[in-house]
């Protein structure tokens, strides 16, 4: 892994991008912090293949970068899915902003069903959090546009009603 970290500063997008990569595949938790600084690389595809990796590398020390990326269009369906499968509650509230878009925004669906809309994941990672600070908004989305969206937010709110 030692090798292979040298080529993160590489010049040249996909040498930096196959870096990433080799560094998950080798399992290098130790170089996780030098892949998250890839979150805010100029390359679209060094970023996914970046949230990717810490994902895999099981990073939720990293949450916190995780997080912001979720203001990245490119990558913010893959940054949820982090902070979910990490579950790291305590970003619940770096995911609100993804209730709010009008038009849905897809992403590559990681660990959701195909056609999941991220404003959709979203609210099914608030669920999974526990929703009840957040149950005021996600009543609002039982009106949506988008029908996954509606019937996430009545999902949400079926579970919310039973844990009371």
């Amino acid at each position: 892994a030692d090798g292979v970290a040298p080529f993160l500063v590489n010049r040249i997008d996909v040498v930096r991008q196959m870096a990433v990569f080799a560094l998950a595949e080798m399992g290098a938790r130790e170089h996780a912090p030098a892949i998250a600084v890839h979150l805010r690389d100029s390359n679209s595809r060094v970023r996914r293949e970046a949230i990717l990796a810490l994902r895999k590398l099981e990073a939720r020390e990293l949450s916190k970068e995780v997080a912001a990326a979720l203001q990245d269009d490119a990558i913010a369906y893959q940054a949820l899915a982090a902070l979910s499968d990490w579950n790291a509650v305590e970003h619940a509230v770096d995911i609100l902003p993804l209730l709010k878009p009008e038009e849905p925004v897809s992403g590559i669906k990681l660990g959701m069903k195909k056609g999941t809309s991220l404003k959709e994941a979203a609210v099914l990672t608030l669920g999974k959090f526990g929703a009840e600070p957040y149950a005021a908004e996600i009543r609002k989305l039982v009106t949506d546009d988008d029908l996954g969206v509606r019937e996430a937010a009545k999902k949400v709110l079926k579970e919310l009603k039973g844990r009371r």
